[in-house]
This record gives C-alpha cells, structure tokens and sequence, in this order.
C-alpha cells in the first residue's frame, strides 16, 4: 500500500511540476495567437486580407493554417483554412502553403515585432507583393 502510494505522489507531482514549463514555452512562442490584416499585390494595391494561426513545433519549425479573402470576385484561390509549415532562421520566418488554382503555392518570408507580422509574398504564377498582420 505504501508503495502504491509513493507512486501515486511521484506521478502527481512529475505531472504538477510539467505543466508551468509546458506554459512558459507556450507564451514565449511569439508567434501563437490570431494574426489578420491585408495582403497587397505588388504596387501597393490591397488585394484582400488573411488570417494565419501559428505556432513553433520545436526550436526551428513553423505549423499552422492560414486564409485569405480577395476583392478580385473571379479568384480561383481557395478561401478555407489551409496548412502552413515551414521554418525559422533567427529571427526570420519562411514558410509555405497551397491556395490551389490561380494563386497554386505561395512562399511566406515574415518576421515578428511586438503585435506585428510583416512580411513578403511570391506564388509560384510570378506574382509577388507583402503583408502587414496585427495580433488578435
């Protein structure tokens, strides 16, 4: 009985004293949370706005989803939650998800200041331009 006890402590415990680390990781990933704001087309005209959810797996690498909506009513791009991975090099994040049809696969480069997300954009059709997200 006493042993079942020990035992019974021991894992309360262990369970007790991993929850904070599992929290403190949790907050100080910059990137965790809501990000929406618009996306332009290079030029400087606004073409819509995304949202993207993120979070780091490890110490180099990205997982989430994203979305976006489009003023053009004749885009081809899928506007539901698609996957995003990808990885980040100091303070640099490069990433990557597939929109499908006139947009086809897009490549992030963002970085991170305080409630701010900007960055570039290029899809595999050439085009190209940036985006300036908040935190929500």
């Amino acid at each position: 009985m006493k042993i079942l006890l020990m035992a019974f402590l021991l894992i309360c415990t262990s369970v007790a004293s991993a929850q904070p680390a599992e929290k403190a990781q949790a907050t100080s990933d910059p990137l965790i949370g809501t990000w929406r704001g618009p996306w332009d087309v290079a030029g400087g005209r606004h073409s819509g706005d995304m949202e993207i959810e993120a979070r780091m797996v490890d110490d180099a690498n990205v997982q989430g989803r994203m979305k976006a909506s489009y003023f053009n009513p004749r885009s081809t791009c899928s506007t539901a939650w698609e996957t995003l991975s990808g990885t980040k090099k100091g303070d640099t994040f490069f990433a990557r998800y597939d929109l499908g049809g006139g947009c086809g696969k897009v490549d992030v480069v963002f970085s991170i200041q305080g409630d701010v997300m900007s960055g570039t954009w290029a899809n595999e059709h050439g085009r190209n331009g940036t985006f300036r997200l908040s935190k929500k």
